[in-house]
């Protein structure tokens, strides 16, 4: 019921400001167990799909609290000798990417969010698959961000394998927000339901 109660509040809203407000309360609603549970499943997906097998060099954000954690998505690459590399931002929307190795040191930002101190910066075009942070998602892989518009701009300057993990509550059947030219969905999206592919029509397929 709980679950229905979010979704009901969250198809009231149009605007990407209170569906943030919300996207976060229903997150922060998630129990240990609830997480723990989904995350397994959702990374076990993970591991299952093409553009993780063949990637070398992987890029995400060191999650916050309230994330999905990509702590054991961190663990299960190393232990496959994938790289990891996360961002660091600059003024204009702008972020590089730095190697994330086991002695890095990490200082938070004015968003709250970890980076290195001393980074050592990857050529991005080495980048093999990005892993995408969000609040919210439609079932066309729409996404909604923190608002910062930074995997947006940095997304528009190349060519990455792009995928997104979440809980299930964070999903939706059509996006309840507006939706802007800018914003570019991702490629993968999967939840403890299962993969949403750009080539799949929509549809839910398990591994």
């Amino acid at each position: 019921m709980e679950k229905e109660k979010n979704r009901a509040i969250h198809f009231e809203v149009g605007n990407k400001q209170e569906i943030r407000k919300i996207a976060k309360t229903v997150l922060m609603n998630l129990t240990k167990e609830s997480r723990k549970l989904q995350e397994t499943q959702v990374i076990r997906y993970l591991s299952e799909i093409p553009q993780w097998k063949e990637a070398k060099i992987i890029a995400l954000t060191k999650s916050m609290e309230i994330e999905f954690s990509t702590e054991n998505i961190v663990t299960l690459a190393r232990n496959q000798g994938k790289q990891i590399v996360v961002p660091i931002t600059f003024l204009n929307r702008q972020m590089r990417f730095a190697y994330w190795y086991p002695q890095t040191e990490f200082g938070k930002n004015s968003f709250g969010i970890e980076e290195p101190i001393d980074p050592i910066w990857v050529n991005e075009e080495e980048i093999d698959l990005v892993i995408v942070p969000g609040l919210a998602y439609s079932k066309k892989r729409e996404r909604l961000g923190f608002g910062g518009g930074y995997y947006d701009c940095f997304l528009s300057q190349g060519e990455y394998d792009t995928v997104s993990l979440a809980y299930m509550e964070q999903v939706y059947e059509t996006a309840l927000w507006d939706v802007e030219k800018f914003d570019i969905p991702v490629e993968w999206l999967i939840t403890i339901e299962g993969v949403i592919h750009v080539n799949e029509l929509l549809e839910k397929r398990k591994i």
